[in-house]
């Protein structure tokens, strides 16, 4: 019973902030903090989420995601360390069957197809993504890379299916996903720069606003472009008074983030599903 309860407390917390992160692109406090602010006082509950925090933390500072994401990720591990202790499984006994590993292992699986699909709308949308994506596949350096990702699958197939050597299935896949996952990385880097960045009048900022490149008078900083917490008002007045001083230009550029917070609740219902579907696919393979 008390399973139940905090999938369905964790399920409630997660739609609605994937509703508000994808509707407005900010998710209020009452909801990233709830989900941190439930009494689950299990000491591994709190370890979990402790750790969980650590992650999401260092994706933060990566300047990837913002102060929200590290807070439902937060949260989601209170829940999660909660169901684990209450199922038996010890935080001090770590193996890829936990539960705080297996939707950790969920969130990666998740990633690649929701960045893929979302980026994928995104150049649908702008008529300079597939352009510029064509044009940077042609350039000398992706070029090289593209090259290098192809000669794991060039080793190991052939390898594999004349029986040479005995290789692993998984190893197999992973060198066949290698150089899709490239041109994916590759594409990204051409919709962060024509989809997700905005040209606006310094008279058109608004608190959160992201600038797509630092903002340095005088030798100080008054913007960071990984500020993932964006601009503050006090930053927008101090940008908007050098602009009227002609200090800087009218215009600023703004940019945009993907709206990650789905990831998490599409992972936790993987995980409700499958467990660690990493696993899953492993033991598919070895079938």
């Amino acid at each position: 019973m008390l399973d139940i309860v905090v999938i369905l407390i964790i399920l409630l917390f997660l739609s609605a902030a994937s509703y508000s992160d994808l509707r407005t692109g900010e998710v209020p406090d009452k909801i990233s903090f709830g989900l941190v602010h439930q009494k689950l006082w299990v000491i591994d509950a709190l370890i979990i989420g402790g750790v969980y925090f650590i992650v999401g933390y260092v994706m933060y500072y990566l300047g990837q995601w913002g102060g929200a994401d590290v807070k439902i990720l937060a949260g989601v591990g209170l829940g999660i360390g909660l169901i684990a202790a209450h199922g038996g499984e010890s935080v001090f006994a770590f193996t890829v069957d936990h539960h705080a590993v297996s939707y950790l292992v969920d969130i990666l699986f998740i990633i690649t197809p929701y960045v893929g699909a979302y980026a994928l709308i995104l150049g649908v949308l702008n008529k300079g993504v597939f352009s510029g994506f064509k044009g940077s596949i042609r350039e000398k350096n992706f070029l090289i890379i593209f090259f290098l990702s192809l000669i794991p699958a060039a080793i190991l197939l052939p390898s594999s299916l004349t029986n040479i050597m005995p290789i692993n299935k998984f190893l197999i896949i992973i060198a066949l996903i290698l150089p899709p996952v490239v041109l994916l990385s590759q594409y990204l880097k051409v919709v962060e720069k024509t989809a997700l960045r905005k040209t606006i009048d310094v008279e058109e900022l608004s608190e959160y606003d992201m600038v797509a490149e630092d903002i340095i008078v005088d030798g100080e900083k008054i913007a960071c472009k990984r500020d993932v917490d964006g601009l503050s008002k006090e930053q927008i007045e101090k940008i908007r008074d050098l602009a009227g001083e002609q200090k800087i230009p009218p215009t600023i550029t703004v940019k945009y983030g993907i709206f990650f917070i789905p990831v998490f609740l599409l992972a936790f219902l993987l995980f409700l599903w499958a467990g660690n579907v990493l696993k899953v696919l492993v033991s598919l393979m070895l079938i």
